[in-house]
C-alpha cells in the first residue's frame, strides 16, 4: 500500500542524516530526525533544567543556614555561588540529555534505513470515505 504522493511531498525529509532514508517509508519516521533549528523548542523546554538547577542549588543554601540557626542572608555569597553551580550543572545535564537524545534517535533511524519494509507508508485514508451519502427525509 503506498501513501498518496501529494501527502509525502508535504512532508520534508532530513537533510543532515550521515546516511539516505528509503523513498516510501512512513512519514512519521521523520519525527524522529529532529529540529535541528530548535525553531519547535518552547522557552520551558530550553531552560527549565539548568534553572531547576539554580533553584535547588540555591535553596540548599538557605536550608543550611535556616538549620544552623543563621539568618537567611548571612553568607549571600555562598548563595550566589551556590546558584552559579546549580546553573552550571544544569546546563551541562541538559546538554548531555540532548546529546543522549539525539544518538538515540539517530540509531533509531539508521535500523529504519536499514530495515524499510518495517516502516512502509499506510495508504492515506479521508474522512469522507466512510461517510455514506445521506439524505434527509422531510
Amino acid at each position: 500500500m503506498m501513501a498518496d504522493k501529494r501527502f509525502l511531498d508535504e512532508i520534508p525529509r532530513p537533510k543532515h542524516l550521515p546516511f539516505e532514508l528509503p523513498e516510501n517509508i512512513d512519514p512519521d519516521v521523520y519525527l524522529l530526525a529532529g529540529d535541528p533549528q530548535f525553531s519547535t523548542r518552547t522557552f520551558l523546554g530550553q531552560h527549565w533544567l539548568w534553572a531547576s538547577g539554580v533553584f535547588i542549588f540555591t535553596g540548599a543554601s538557605f536550608l543550611r543556614n535556616a538549620l544552623n540557626g543563621r539568618p537567611m542572608m548571612s553568607a549571600l555569597h555562598r548563595h550566589v555561588l551556590m546558584g552559579v553551580v546549580g546553573g552550571v550543572l544544569g546546563k551541562l545535564g541538559h546538554n548531555r540529555k540532548e546529546q543522549w537524545a539525539a544518538e538515540k534517535d539517530l540509531q533509531y533511524l539508521h535500523y529504519v534505513s536499514l530495515h524499510p519494509e518495517d516502516f512502509i507508508a499506510p495508504k492515506r485514508v479521508l474522512y469522507r470515505d466512510y461517510l455514506t451519502k445521506w439524505t434527509p427525509v422531510r
